[in-house]
């Protein structure tokens, strides 16, 4: 909710709204339901990532609240059991700035999605 980007992909053209009021949780909140149904064992060979936000326009996000997202996103993922990829896509940033990104030590199966 809230667009992330934007743009007209994003659900909502125009302002980003992401971080507004209680989007974030909002969207946490989805993913969770998505993690649970689609993360586990029913669906390991045929989803192999679940991609947390589809191209947030970094320059126009609190980059720390978008990294906080992510972390909060992975760790949600995992406590479901899952082993499924995290993706991240990279927010129009270099390829290198999600290398170290996440907080939660021994992170696993993330991957970037560079476009």
């Amino acid at each position: 909710p809230g667009s992330q980007n934007g743009f007209d992909n994003s659900g909502l053209r125009g302002q980003v709204q992401f971080q507004w009021g209680n989007n974030v949780q909002v969207t946490l909140d989805a993913l969770n339901k998505i993690f649970k149904k689609y993360g586990g064992s029913d669906y390991e060979d045929v989803v192999i990532g679940i991609e947390a936000l589809n191209e947030p326009l970094g320059p126009s996000l609190d980059m720390n609240k978008l990294k906080d997202f992510i972390n909060q996103a992975y760790s949600n993922l995992r406590d479901t059991g899952s082993v499924q990829a995290l993706v991240v896509q990279d927010a129009f940033q270099s390829n290198t700035y999600w290398n170290d990104q996440l907080q939660t030590p021994n992170a696993w199966n993330v991957v970037v999605d560079h476009h």
